[in-house]
């Protein structure tokens, strides 16, 4: 194989190999515990540490909603009040008999009509629905992630494969080029050149063997996982499970990022209402029982020193005039309200846009894998028949060799448009809102 040859192959590779991030060397290519596709979501998003803060975000959420909903619960406050004065009090030259008094009592409220007390757990609700929510986008993201990782894996082991074989062929024909040496057929220098062509390949080889453990680790950091693990890809890429082109969805219904704005929007209007109904009344209910003594002794325990009082009620409270301060701040909410629906207006028209070009790359990639298995089938065609002539001595070394590059090409090719066909139906699943099925 020649250094053209090679380079095709690692052209290729390199946008694959480029998404890499962490290096590491002790990971071996076809030893370790056996992971498919499915086993790698459902361990990704129990290990991903980017959902496991979002999750005690949500348990933040959640503890606010029961704060908001306690604000309406009854409050009791106990209260107490000693005083002891240095010197008998004295009024009008007469000297006063108590130095000491003791006061003690117990309030209870309960919040009877408190209008924004009411929309704040609404309010409290909706954020924990949008927290939900983002929380579903992101494991959606963390689903496509994962697996675009993975089978950036299996593209670089299967074009790994794919160098291998080419390995096996030029090994079988240095074999050849040996026997026909040695009958006074072939020349030393068809030896030589099949000794460089094999030397090169193997340098590549051990590179793309680097690229493997080194996308291996980036995919078991994004599981959360130690990257030295030791794992084998099960699923490979393959023309006998390759995707039908019949899935279906709606866009719109399923578009995380449309609920986000549709449960922002509910949120801001909340917020208008909140501050529309700083203007209206509250109503509380409230009882309170206290005790008061006075003495010249300090005796607690003497129960004729002390006057029990108690009362029960209802308070009102009605606002007259803010300073308009409320319209300025309803204003703002609306037209951030108005703002969100532009956005959403924008996002119906951008997922229309995506869904045809998600749709259109999904049908072309099929369409190139289609057109490279028949290229890969002529390319093995070929291969043997030069091989063949080669050893009837009715083609040269040099056309042997380019029939192993076209070989080595046209399978790299096949592999990548593979590759290309597993990403286009993963971005594909995303717009359609199919892909939280993956992890099912």
């Amino acid at each position: 194989m020649t250094t053209a040859g090679l380079t095709v192959l690692l052209s290729v590779l390199s946008v694959s190999a480029d998404t890499t991030s962490v290096q590491q060397d002790s990971l071996p290519v076809s030893s370790g515990t056996p992971l498919t596709l499915q086993e790698c979501l459902r361990a990704g998003l129990q290990g991903n540490l980017d959902l496991q803060r979002t999750e005690v975000g949500s348990e933040k959420t959640r503890a606010q909603l029961e704060e908001a909903k306690r604000n309406y619960y009854p409050t009791l406050v106990a209260s107490s009040t000693f005083q002891n004065m240095w010197d008998k009090p004295v009024m009008y030259g007469a000297e006063q008999g108590s130095t000491w008094s003791l006061t003690g009592g117990l309030t209870l409220t309960q919040a009877l009509y408190v209008p924004q007390a009411l929309t704040g757990i609404k309010m409290a609700n909706k954020s924990l629905e949008l927290e939900n929510t983002s929380k579903q986008a992101l494991r959606e993201g963390t689903i496509q992630q994962l697996a675009v990782l993975y089978w950036s894996a299996v593209y670089i082991e299967e074009s790994q494969t794919t160098l291998a074989k080419s390995h096996e062929n030029l090994v079988r024909v240095k074999e050849t080029v040996k026997s026909m040496m040695e009958n006074g057929i072939a020349k030393k220098s068809d030896l030589n050149s099949m000794d460089i062509s094999l030397a090169t390949l193997d340098a590549n080889i051990e590179k793309i063997q680097d690229q493997v453990k080194s996308q291996k680790a980036s995919l078991l950091q994004a599981m959360g996982r130690d990257p030295n693990e030791q794992i084998v890809l099960v699923d490979r890429l393959s023309v006998d499970t390759r995707a039908t082109n019949n899935k279906s969805g709606d866009p719109e219904k399923s578009s995380l990022t449309l609920k986000l704005l549709d449960q922002q929007i509910e949120l801001k209007e909340m917020q208008t209402a909140m501050t529309g109904q700083s203007r209206l009344p509250t109503v509380a209910a409230f009882a309170s029982y206290s005790t008061t003594g006075s003495s010249e002794n300090l005796d607690f325990f003497d129960t004729s020193k002390f006057t029990d009082t108690g009362v029960w009620g209802i308070k009102a409270s009605v606002p007259i005039f803010d300073g308009l301060v409320s319209n300025a701040k309803q204003a703002q909410n609306r037209i951030e309200k108005r703002q969100l629906q532009i956005d959403r207006s924008k996002q119906i028209i951008a997922l229309k846009k995506d869904t045809e070009n998600a749709r259109r790359a999904f049908v072309t990639a099929q369409s190139q894998v289609d057109r490279q298995i028949s290229t890969t089938k002529l390319a093995e065609e070929t291969f043997t028949m030069k091989e063949q002539e080669y050893q009837n001595q009715v083609c040269s070394l040099r056309d042997l060799i380019t029939a192993d590059n076209s070989l080595v090409e046209a399978r790299a090719n096949l592999t990548a448009a593979l590759y290309a066909e597993k990403t286009a139906e993963l971005e594909l699943e995303r717009i359609l809102g199919l892909l939280l099925q993956r992890a099912q």
